[in-house]
């Protein structure tokens, strides 16, 4: 799983919106950012960045942080003991709560655009198969995961329920038509006197129609 998130990751950061042309604020990177659901700005722009290599910087940071704490605290059993219980708890929460952001898009927006049917019928699948398991398995499963699991299938359902209420088909566009304005020709109008040029370039005097007969 570890790996396919990196490879999501990685995709992710290839093909995202390029910086905007715009001068002043809107130019900047993720400036409607903090117009988010809940408007909060996050500390330096934490997972907004616009280098790639800050991503993955954090992930070797924390990766090695995690390697840190577990060579350390493996000599302290006391301390390790809640330290590794307590690393559980969150990962739990943290898998459990993913589909929390999802779900106030699709709130905020009244539509369930870019969320795949194939996606969330796997996510209501593996977890109801995930719980099924955690309550009849023989083996001691402990209580945080029966939680996280329950709470994590019940937003997966939820989901599947926003699915269903937003999901609209898609309407062909249609062509605006412009009212069609009969065109007239302009009338000519006859005149009772002519003009002429002589062979001067100069414009002759009016001569009325009887003598231009």
């Amino acid at each position: 799983m570890v790996i396919v998130q990196i490879a999501l990751l990685k995709v992710a950061l290839d093909y995202r919106p390029p910086p905007p042309t715009k001068g002043g604020e809107a130019g900047l990177p993720f400036a409607g950012a903090d117009d988010g659901l809940t408007g909060f700005q996050r500390p330096y722009n934490f997972w907004q960045w616009r280098s790639p290599r800050r991503y993955w910087h954090a992930i070797m940071y924390f990766a090695a942080g995690l390697v840190f704490l577990e060579l350390l605290l493996s000599q302290m059993p006391g301390l390790y003991a809640v330290y590794a219980n307590t690393i559980g708890c969150i990962g739990l929460g943290v898998e459990a709560t993913l589909p929390i952001p999802q779900i106030l898009v699709n709130m905020r927006s009244r539509s369930s655009k870019g969320l795949r049917l194939s996606v969330l019928a796997a996510w209501i699948g593996g977890d109801t198969m995930k719980l099924f398991w955690f309550f009849t398995s023989k083996a001691g499963i402990p209580w945080s995961f029966k939680i996280s699991g329950m709470f994590q299938a019940s937003c997966d359902f939820f989901l599947g329920f926003q699915y269903l209420l937003y999901n609209r088909p898609e309407e062909p566009a249609q062509i605006k038509e412009h009212p069609m304005v009969e065109w007239e020709a302009p009338k000519s109008t006859t005149r009772s006197h002519s003009r002429s040029l002589t062979p001067t370039r100069r414009p002759a005097p009016f001569v009325g129609a009887e003598e231009a007969k």
